[in-house]
């Protein structure tokens, strides 16, 4: 594959070696150059994106990975990465250590939560007169038999 500085200098050698004033300037270049200049331009553009796009899903992966189980923590989080770009890896890997941490005192405060809520006893459900139910003596089951 050639590169695209390359392509550069060996269309600047071939248009006139005898100018050097040529040599300084693309525009200069024959129209068969310019149009392979351009094609390699497009195909390096089109591969950086797709580069681009490479890491970016293999970025979003992992974070998924990372918050599979962590709902609606974890659904904000995502919507919040699809609008972030990152220059560097180092960027990301930052966000990455501030998420891990942010979930673990997420999952903290749910436990916590929920340990609060284990010393309490539900509130029994109904209205209640203060009285416990009466057991029955065997005489008022007869009594209530001998009226059906």
């Amino acid at each position: 594959m050639i590169h695209h500085r390359t392509l550069q200098t060996i269309v600047r050698r071939g248009s006139n070696k005898n100018d050097p004033q040529q040599n300084k300037s693309n525009d200069d270049a024959p129209a068969w150059a310019k149009g392979l200049l351009d094609k390699v331009d497009t195909l390096t553009n089109e591969i950086s994106v797709l580069k681009g796009e490479k890491v970016t899903t293999s970025r979003k992966s992992k974070l998924n990975e990372l918050l599979k189980d962590s709902g609606s923590f974890g659904s904000r989080i995502l919507k919040s990465f699809d609008r972030m770009k990152f220059e560097t890896e180092e960027e990301f890997d930052e966000f990455y250590s501030e998420v891990e941490e942010d979930l673990k005192n997420y999952n903290q405060e749910c436990a916590d939560a929920g340990l609060s809520t284990l010393a309490n006893p539900p509130a029994a459900s109904g209205k209640s007169s203060g009285k416990q139910d009466e057991v029955i003596s065997d005489a008022e089951i007869k009594a209530l038999a001998d009226t059906f």
